[in-house]
């Protein structure tokens, strides 16, 4: 059976990250994590995820330097959901201007978390699996540009 998707765990706090790889597993993703700033660059360019659950107070480099990273250098469209203690509405605002996805508030509900996971995985997929539905569509339809669809039959 496929996996529903990977997922890249960015916490730092160990009894947290421990109880998201548990329950994102038990619903079929595939789960990488660390807890670590730069470290998830590093597993976020080996893996690839599809989603980035990523805490904003990490070692190394915090969550809005990750996000930014991600959103500039990642070369995919990897969604990002920030989890974070962090609850100010000026904090989910810079989150969200910073190219996050969604922002969820500590504590959270750990069927929330997979919702939300569920949620952003039904959006338009990242380009690179958009750019090849296009070339798929265009080849089975000599008639189709990017720009037109192809002509009804009567």
């Amino acid at each position: 059976m496929a996996a529903a998707g990977k997922i890249l765990i960015v916490e730092d706090e160990s009894d947290l990250r421990e109880i998201l790889i548990y329950h994102l597993k038990r619903e079929g993703f595939d789960v990488y994590a660390s807890g670590d700033g730069w470290e998830s660059l590093q597993i976020a360019q080996a893996e690839r995820p599809d989603v980035v659950l990523l805490d904003l107070m990490l070692p190394t480099m915090d969550g809005w330097e990750v996000c930014r990273k991600l959103r500039t250098a990642a070369g995919y469209g990897v969604h990002v959901i920030i989890i974070s203690a962090r609850n100010q509405e000026d904090d989910v605002l810079r989150g969200l201007d910073l190219g996050a996805d969604d922002y969820v508030r500590k504590p959270f509900s750990l069927k929330e978390i997979v919702a939300r996971v569920r949620t952003v995985l039904r959006r338009v997929p990242p380009s690179s699996k958009l750019l090849q539905a296009l070339r798929l569509m265009m080849a089975k339809s000599p008639t189709t540009t990017m720009w037109s669809m192809p002509k009804s039959r009567k």
